[in-house]
């Protein structure tokens, strides 16, 4: 089975990709493609983390920061492979000596092509860099252009395709049913709070999608039952709905302060996802994308429902 998945910063696709490969295996071996070639302090501690992550679930690790088709040489091909990620992998083929490689693209195809062919089972992570609304130079354009000829192409020749979405999945492509053959239930893999959900609904999607609007519509909300959350202050989690929660998250950063879950049983909770488009270069930014990834990741098994709003149409993610 050849497999795909998409997802902004921290949306637990990785964490998914690695139990999917694990599933796959059949308790044979798995291997970890290690794509990331580490160039500072950030990098070194992005790759201790991914360690720590998959310790324990015996991983034998091939490092492949460029020419990924050279893991063939392990074992043939048999086993379950997990790719993480064809970011970091272009990247590395389309930059590296101090000189930009215009050639990496369609080499990288040829070889992500020939990977999918070889392989008995192969898990592909991508990361959603496509959703911004800024300008970029030149370099950075071709780099999106390159890497979605790259993603496309793993999609086309992909089994199943799945986006996540703060720890949800939408199958793009394939189905549930494809993964039970192999003795996988992805619902297992979700975190999910069976026991008793605190957040009634969390409804996520873009700047200006809706979301405010179709709680306030759906629970009759008044002014009066909702918190409009800064960065300047801590939201009053008591109220019955928590409007553009990311906000918070740039409070927390700006004061050093972990950030809570306090909220109210059955609250309401607007999201705008902040998580996908290009790594930002600011370091605080940085920072802040990726709390938001991993808040939105704590929140959603505590969710009885999750919607994703799209030009004020809601799909539901979960319920």
């Amino acid at each position: 089975m050849k497999l795909l998945l998409i997802g902004g910063s921290k949306s637990g696709k990785s964490h998914l990709a690695q139990d999917l490969t694990v599933g796959l295996s059949g308790q044979g071996r798995h291997f970890y493609i290690a794509t990331m070639i580490p160039r500072d302090d950030e990098d070194l501690e992005r790759i201790r983390l991914h360690l720590l992550d998959r310790s324990g679930m015996g991983f034998e690790t091939i490092e492949a920061g460029r020419g990924v088709t050279s893991v063939l040489e392990t074992d043939g091909g048999r086993g379950a492979y997990l790719l993480d990620s064809l970011t970091a992998l272009y990247s590395n083929e389309m930059f590296h000596d101090g000189q930009v490689d215009t050639e990496a693209a369609h080499r990288m195809t040829s070889d992500m092509e020939e990977l999918i062919q070889h392989t008995e089972h192969l898990v592909m992570v991508a990361d959603d860099i496509y959703k911004d609304a800024v300008s970029f130079d030149d370099f950075t354009d071709d780099y999106r252009k390159g890497l979605s000829a790259i993603t496309c192409r793993c999609a086309a020749l992909s089994d199943v395709v799945i986006e996540m979405t703060g720890r949800s999945c939408v199958f793009l492509k394939g189905n549930t049913d494809m993964l039970a053959e192999h003795n996988i239930k992805i619902e297992e893999l979700i975190p999910d709070h069976k026991d008793g959900y605190r957040i009634r609904e969390l409804v996520i999607g873009g700047a200006f999608q809706g979301q405010c609007d179709y709680l306030k519509n759906k629970y009759d909300l008044t002014d009066e039952d909702i918190c409009y959350c800064s960065s300047e202050e801590e939201p009053d989690f008591t109220k019955k709905a928590l409007v553009d929660l990311e906000n918070y998250l740039r409070f927390c950063l700006e004061n050093d302060h972990e950030p809570k879950t306090d909220f109210c049983d059955g609250c309401l909770i607007a999201w705008n996802d902040v998580s996908c488009g290009v790594v930002p270069l600011d370091p605080k930014d940085r920072a802040f994308r990726e709390m938001a990834g991993r808040y939105l990741s704590r929140l959603a098994p505590d969710a009885a429902l999750i919607t994703k709003m799209t030009a004020g149409i809601p799909v539901t993610l979960k319920g």
